[in-house]
């Protein structure tokens, strides 16, 4: 059978061109890292790789919500530590005060450092973190937590001697202006955030269980209400007390406030260890967080390895395919020489 020049000479073409697409595939494949650029190019490992991103999206959002849980677990938890150090020192310096030998200005003195950091302690309630109170509930609006006339803490506008707890946990007070009806405290309501736990609801509640609170109430923080014999059950509202025996105390009355201080110190001492129980549950959430967010970072890297199994480049296949294909188009050119003109072959080269 007779080969025509123009017959010969567009077959050598066509392979010449298969070589040359191939040979820059294969360069494509080495510079970006990717076996292929559409998935109708392997169509099965495109829509599983659409699937890995997807999940990979996901938990990237979930850590970055773990992490962001975690730095303001970590503020909330040197602000903590920082009030009970407070505490602690407010108890040793009343330990001094509560004396017998102490005379009335002594203890007046101890009353302006009290009232110092009574001040101190309202400034660490209201301590904010990329733009929200740590300590106000759902409140990120204006600061949780101030004082009344008689210095007494406020927590969302409400008396915290007045606020109540039901027994699903939820706080309110009863309300003198709406016949005392039962109001639940403002701006008090849990935020749950999902870090990968998968949210459910019950109704209209998010089921704590899937979700993770990130709210912290003042009320949960530092007591609320009163005790059944009438005493103040918040903390800051007892130092509020001593307060006012040290500033208020006179020789006449030395013995009689001696007592009360006394009294009193006892319930700071009480409540000083309850709040360090309170740092301790903020770590444990910090620690817990911590394992998941390693966790979702080692599902990450899972992800990405499945990603770069499914479209990624064999760099030590694609070095050898890119050799056999450049050793391949060279042949094709040292050919075309006896295929094709040689005018037309060097303008090929």
């Amino acid at each position: 059978m007779r080969v025509t020049n123009r017959s010969a000479t567009r077959n050598y073409l066509r392979y010449l061109n298969n070589g040359l697409n191939k040979q820059q595939k294969t360069m494509e494949q080495i510079d970006s890292g990717y076996r292929f650029k559409k998935i109708s190019d392997d169509v099965a490992s495109g829509v599983k790789n659409m699937s890995t991103k997807a999940s990979l999206y996901k938990t990237n959002v979930y850590k970055s919500n773990v992490d962001d849980i975690k730095d303001t677990l970590s503020t909330a938890e040197s602000t903590m530590t920082e009030m009970h150090d407070l505490f602690t020192e407010l108890d040793s310096k009343l330990t001094k005060a509560a004396t017998d030998s102490t005379s009335a200005s002594s203890r007046k003195i101890y009353g302006q450092q009290f009232e110092s950091t009574k001040t101190e302690i309202l400034q660490l309630l209201n301590t904010q973190y990329e733009g929200k109170y740590l300590y106000g509930g759902s409140n990120n609006y204006s600061a949780p937590f101030t004082t009344d006339s008689t210095g007494n803490l406020m927590y969302n506008g409400i008396a915290v001697d007045q606020i109540k707890q039901r027994d699903d946990g939820s706080y309110y007070y009863l309300d003198a202006n709406n016949g005392n009806q039962p109001t639940d405290i403002p701006m008090n309501d849990k935020v749950y955030m999902d870090i990968g736990l998968g949210i459910r609801m019950t109704g209209a509640n998010v089921d704590p269980q899937t979700g993770f609170d990130v709210t912290y109430s003042g009320p949960d923080m530092l007591g609320f209400g009163t005790t059944s014999d009438g005493k103040q059950n918040n903390i800051f509202n007892v130092i509020n007390q001593i307060t006012k025996v040290l500033n208020n105390t006179t020789d006449a009355t030395a013995t009689a406030d001696t007592n009360t201080l006394s009294e009193l110190g006892k319930q700071l001492k009480s409540m000083s260890s309850n709040f360090l129980t309170q740092i301790t549950d903020v770590g444990s959430k910090e620690s817990f967080l911590t394992t998941i967010s390693n966790r979702l970072e080692d599902t990450a890297d899972t992800l990405d390895q499945k990603m770069s199994s499914l479209v990624g480049t064999d760099s030590s296949q694609a070095a050898i395919d890119q050799a056999s294909n450049t050793a391949v188009v060279n042949a094709l050119y040292r050919m075309g020489s006896s295929v094709i003109p040689t005018s037309l072959m060097d303008f090929i080269k």
